[in-house]
């Protein structure tokens, strides 16, 4: 081959409408990927609240007392890093799309870890053992 069949052959990286796509994907990956980890965050937190009843003294009734398991707190930080990543994507593929010359395909590793550690987050947060002993 030619040193000039070979300059005049564009690889698949520089094409422009790849990256532009690539783009529009980080976008649509990164507003999936925030939507996700900001249900997932909530969900951490209503898994790590406990409810509990307690009688009153005079044992007519039951009060309703709220408390937190600690523990089950913990991978909350990994929901917040999961929305900052995905906010990321957005941002670059927005940026992309804004200035028409789109992303690198790195750009959509952002949303797709986004997605993977709101996930494993949520799912250490199931399987962290809670105490159900009646106090």
């Amino acid at each position: 081959m030619s040193a000039e069949h070979l300059e005049s052959t564009p690889t698949p990286e520089a094409d422009p409408r790849r990256r532009i796509v690539l783009a529009a994907l980080s976008v649509v990956l990164g507003v999936l990927g925030a939507v996700w980890s900001a249900v997932a965050t909530a969900l951490m937190i209503d898994i790590a609240r406990i409810t509990y009843y307690l009688p009153t003294p005079d044992q007519a009734g039951a009060t309703e007392h709220h408390d937190w398991h600690l523990p089950a707190l913990l991978p909350t930080p990994l929901g917040a890093l999961a929305l900052l990543l995905a906010a990321t994507g957005i941002a670059l593929g927005g940026w992309g799309l804004v200035r028409r010359r789109g992303v690198r395909g790195w750009v959509l590793v952002l949303p797709c870890v986004a997605l993977l550690l709101a996930t494993a987050a949520l799912t250490i947060t199931a399987a962290i053992p809670q105490s159900t002993a009646t106090y």
